[in-house]
């Protein structure tokens, strides 16, 4: 008889995926290899978890696109007063 009834072995590795994507910024092709997955489309669930590694690339980019302006792409975001 299993000690924590509501917990499954596939909640565990959902769980170390997740974090390997979070907390170690895991790309898809790593994760479907680390989880034994042939193809990407399995992979794909964690790829909402995996973008956060991108927002630094988009920022780098804006920064340097706005650089020898005198907009900085902050000043572009809608304002949230009124």
């Amino acid at each position: 008889m299993a000690l924590v009834s509501w917990l499954h072995i596939h909640d565990l590795r959902h769980l170390y995926a997740s974090r390997m994507a979070e907390k170690a910024n895991a790309d898809l092709g790593t994760l479907a290899q680390l989880l034994g997955h042939k193809t990407l489309k399995i992979t794909m669930r964690y790829r909402h978890l995996t973008d956060q590694q991108y927002a630094p690339l988009v920022e780098k980019m804006a920064e340097a696109i706005f650089k020898n302006q005198h907009t900085s792409p902050r000043a572009l975001e809608p304002s949230l007063a009124g």
